[in-house]
């Protein structure tokens, strides 16, 4: 049997047509996996970085309650230091600093609620929801509360919903609406 040197030119190239197909092949299949795996490395590390924007935005929003609180306990400091001084001098307590002192403990209590909002313990959240629907919750408070319930930040109970509403229903019944004072539950407040 004599071959041709066009024949096996002919034989060579069809072989290497193969072989180039077969490793075009490989390589397509290996740049398919490759990119599952970085479709699933990208969607984890969205992931991720969506995780850490919500704790970044519950972290400032947390901060700014705390410094929040912390001013409102060093007026409400200064109110009664006032009060105590005045009653020492034997002096008569105005209605306006007797009033100016409860809005302040109104107001004091409202951001200690808004912080249980964040806390890890469900039953300290849905205590805080219930005593913010209730009595403490503002416009500001139904914010956090909507922005809860879409998830932006803090941890959203099932009861969240049923507190949306009643703080609305009492928001629309008094659209002035300000913090009042109100013992808490049975047996203590929030905490």
């Amino acid at each position: 049997m004599q071959v041709s040197s066009g024949g096996l030119m002919i034989d060579l190239v069809a072989i290497l047509s193969m072989l180039a197909g077969a490793g075009s092949i490989l390589l397509a299949a290996y740049i398919a996996y490759r990119i599952k795996d970085d479709v699933i490395f990208a969607r984890e590390t969205r992931e991720k970085i969506e995780t850490l924007q919500k704790e970044q935005k519950e972290s400032a929003y947390v901060s700014n309650e705390i410094a929040n609180l912390l001013y409102d306990l060093f007026d409400l400091w200064s109110s009664l230091r006032a009060y105590v001084h005045i009653l020492s001098e034997r002096g008569t307590v105005s209605d306006k600093l007797l009033e100016s002192i409860e809005e302040r403990l109104a107001e004091t209590e409202r951001h200690f609620q808004e912080l249980g909002l964040f806390s890890h313990d469900a039953e300290r959240r849905r205590s805080a929801q219930q005593a913010l629907a209730a009595m403490y919750g503002n416009l500001d408070t139904l914010d956090i509360f909507q922005r809860i319930d879409r998830g932006d930040f803090g941890f959203k109970d099932d009861e969240i919903s049923e507190s949306i509403s009643r703080l609305r229903r009492r928001i629309q019944v008094n659209p002035t609406i300000r913090s009042e004072l109100w013992t808490g539950r049975k047996g203590g407040g929030a905490f």
